[in-house]
């Protein structure tokens, strides 16, 4: 369950949804203009523990 559905005001619960909205729209963005320029773009990945 998301932070969106625990906020029970309308007013506050629509501008996360916004804000989700905007992150997403950039993030598409980014990806976009990177496999265009044909680079990668490092992601965070879950540290393992490496002995």
């Amino acid at each position: 369950m998301g932070i969106v559905e625990k906020v029970k005001d309308p007013y506050e619960k629509r501008k996360l949804e916004r804000l989700s909205a905007e992150l997403a729209k950039q993030a598409a963005l980014t990806d976009y203009i990177a496999m265009m320029a044909d680079v990668e773009i490092p992601m965070e990945e879950a540290e393992e523990n490496v002995v």
